[in-house]
């Protein structure tokens, strides 16, 4: 039987540029979970995070995003963080919060990379109406996670007041 146990939530009682989860705890591995609303004036939205303070480009993701009939597909590099959870998954200034669920897969294996993986929807958006996202991400490297920085990525620069962001641990049992 699967063990969940809440870490650390963050309620953002102001708006907040980003969030640091640094007390990880030894569990097999972590979840991340998020409502949240991003003060992006335009329709790109892009949740970042970044793994131990590592800004080198040792990040990969892959990312099916589908809204109304349309639907992409992008896979990349960054440079300082995952951009897995992208392309309005977060909404749009005017819109209903959006939510994302990021599985952070061995953060502690030392004998393999840290992979990522996430489901993000929106209610609204500026370009086609709701939207839904399934991504991965690797971290180029096999060092144990020590701490986990959550941004708000491209064209936004806070996270909204309102906003939560709650890590969990899980173990097999």
């Amino acid at each position: 039987m699967a063990v969940i146990e809440a870490i650390e939530t963050i309620y953002c009682e102001a708006d907040v540029t980003s969030v640091t989860f640094s007390s990880l705890g030894s569990y097999e591995h972590l979840q991340l979970q998020i409502n949240a609303k991003l003060d992006d004036t335009g329709y790109y939205f892009s949740m970042g995070m970044r793994f131990n303070g590592d800004t080198g480009n040792n990040y990969s993701y892959q990312r099916v995003l589908g809204y109304g009939s349309n639907e992409t597909a992008a896979v990349g590099v960054s440079a300082s963080n995952i951009y897995g959870y992208n392309g309005d998954a977060l909404g749009t200034p005017s819109a209903a919060y959006g939510s994302a669920t990021i599985d952070i897969l061995d953060y502690r294996n030392p004998n393999k990379n840290t992979t990522t993986v996430g489901f993000t929807t929106a209610g609204l958006s500026n370009t086609g109406g709701p939207r839904v996202q399934y991504a991965t991400g690797v971290w180029d490297s096999t060092a144990a996670l020590t701490s986990i920085l959550v941004d708000p990525g491209i064209g936004a620069t806070a996270f909204v007041r309102g906003s939560t962001l709650t890590l969990y641990g899980l173990n097999s049992s």
